[in-house]
């Protein structure tokens, strides 16, 4: 390969070729955006690094860890290794969207002071058969996201490209927060500079049974609103806290859609507008609250189909 790409695309893998090959074809797909793709095969015990060694295109290099350490050590091996001026952390069963590279690079380029551009992401239920569309922020501008963050708004790596140097600059991803070290991140970068958010659909984002999270998942999402609470100005703290009291009413009132009649969500609801009204009422916030809980009630109210 002559020449440094625009974008370097890091793929942590882990025993899951045919997904993986699927991935890299959706990235071979991509036009008008130079890139370098960097697969990073975490101790692969079925045929995946075999496969990745036969691979034919000088725009993907693999490299291998004998151990198995998960994706967010695999990303931070690979970032030194990075030769796009941007980079997209993309996971292995992921489909990037045909020209999404286009769009969220050359939302990056028109807004330099931008640290991050963040497309729409389709949400594709593969158990159940169907696609959805993530609800997401209208308007192209950058702008600050730190509270929207805070708020529980979130983007996952497929779908957000990053200024390369920043993501340096801020150490990677934290593996000790595992598997909210990509909020964590989100956090760091955004201290550098506002985001760019695009309306385009730029990633296909599978959604399985089997996939994990831990049970103590809002404790540690907890931990990191909290740490990035520590790195904000003073002045900032007061309205920072209250947002985090906002987003643990709206789990009271998620839990009580999925285990009590829904009736009693509506006490925390209405807490949670009189803590911080601008923040529940925003069009970041907002849509993304709402179809969260509309999804809970849907599957208390609505029988899953019999098989």
């Amino acid at each position: 390969m002559t020449g440094a790409p625009d974008v370097t695309v890091i793929i942590p893998t882990r025993n899951r070729r045919a997904l993986l090959q699927e991935c890299l074809d959706s990235l071979r797909r991509q036009e008008g955006v130079p890139w370098e793709a960097i697969v990073v095969d975490d101790a692969s015990t079925d045929d995946s690094w075999r496969w990745l060694a036969q691979l034919d295109d000088p725009r993907v290099s693999a490299i291998r860890q004998e151990v198995p350490q998960r994706q967010a050590v695999a990303r931070n091996r690979a970032l030194p290794m990075a030769r796009g001026r941007h980079v997209l952390f993309l996971d292995d069963d992921d489909l990037l969207t045909p020209g999404a590279l286009a769009v969220l690079s050359a939302a990056l380029d028109a807004n330099p002071q931008a640290v991050a551009a963040v497309g729409t992401r389709e949400d594709w239920f593969t158990a159940q058969g169907y696609r959805r569309r993530q609800t997401h922020p209208r308007g192209r501008g950058p702008r600050d996201i730190t509270m929207a963050l805070l708020a529980g708004w979130s983007a996952i790596p497929s779908q957000t490209l990053l200024v390369t140097d920043v993501v340096r600059a801020v150490g990677g991803y934290a593996p000790e927060l595992v598997p909210c070290d990509d909020r964590d991140l989100m956090h760091k970068v955004t201290r550098h500079g506002p985001v760019v958010l695009c309306p385009e659909v730029v990633v296909i984002y599978r959604i399985t049974p089997t996939q994990w999270r831990p049970a103590n998942v809002r404790q540690l999402r907890e931990r990191v609103a909290r740490r990035a609470i520590r790195e904000l100005p003073k002045s900032q703290w007061r309205r920072a806290l209250r947002i985090r009291r906002l987003v643990r009413l709206v789990d009271d009132a998620e839990d009580r859609c999925t285990t009590g009649s829904p009736l009693r969500a509506l006490t925390p609801l209405v807490q949670a507008l009189l803590t911080a009204p601008t923040v529940l009422l925003s069009p970041m916030i907002g849509p993304w609250v709402a179809r969260r809980l509309a999804g809970r009630l849907a599957r208390r109210l609505i029988p899953a189909p019999s098989v």
